[in-house]
């Protein structure tokens, strides 16, 4: 993809505050959404380094009070200003993505948008981070396929403690995962104690 990069904390930030700027711009009607991934633990400090892109799950809707995420509606508003911010730093227009929506079906880990982090960038953005607790969850539910050694590696450097992991394995059953493959995941980052109670 032309014009791909790595995007740090710090680049991060720049560009969200870029597509607020830009949305404001539009009079776009604000826009809140939900981030997970490699890009949540960034920008919470959880981890040190870079990735390609900002991965969204989906769009929150305040309800009579009650919000509720949904699957991403690529408003024209959100496009012009997403391609904006591509253009102005030399990026693919796929910077910040929506790859993950398809999370909202296969289900999120109950409570996951109130435990989210808040950031706001102006007056027509906000981001909700993924809660460490949710980002492990979902790591561990990926790193159920072999190829995703960078979950792995996640799991490992951040030092997962049982609370978490438990909650993340109970995702994992919840959404079909064998007991065995949990197990085999568990012994993976280190928690071989844990693993051996899921194959009693």
């Amino acid at each position: 993809m032309s014009g791909q990069s790595f995007i740090d904390k710090g680049r991060a930030e720049l560009l969200l505050r870029q597509l607020g700027e830009a949305l404001q711009d539009m009079d776009s009607d604000p826009i809140e959404i939900l981030v997970c991934g490699g890009m949540a633990l960034i920008m919470q400090g959880l981890v040190v380094r870079p990735t390609t892109d900002i991965d969204g799950i989906g769009f929150i809707d305040d309800e009579e009070g009650s919000l509720v995420l949904r699957s991403p509606d690529m408003q024209h508003a959100f496009r012009e200003a997403r391609e904006r911010v591509a253009t102005a730093n030399s990026l693919g227009n796929r910077w910040i993505n929506f790859q993950s929506r398809t999370l909202i079906d296969n289900g999120l880990p109950e409570g996951i948008v109130d435990r989210a982090i808040v950031r706001q960038y102006g007056p027509k953005l906000r981001i909700r981070l993924c809660s460490r607790m949710d980002i492990i969850a979902l790591k561990m539910w990926a790193a159920l396929d072999p190829k995703r050694d960078v979950d792995i590696k996640d799991l490992i450097g951040l030092r997962v403690t049982r609370d978490e992991v438990e909650f993340g394995a109970r995702y994992c059953l919840e959404n079909q995962a064998e007991q065995s493959q949990v197990a085999k995941l568990l012994e993976a980052i280190g928690h071989d104690e844990l693993a051996r109670e899921f194959l009693r």
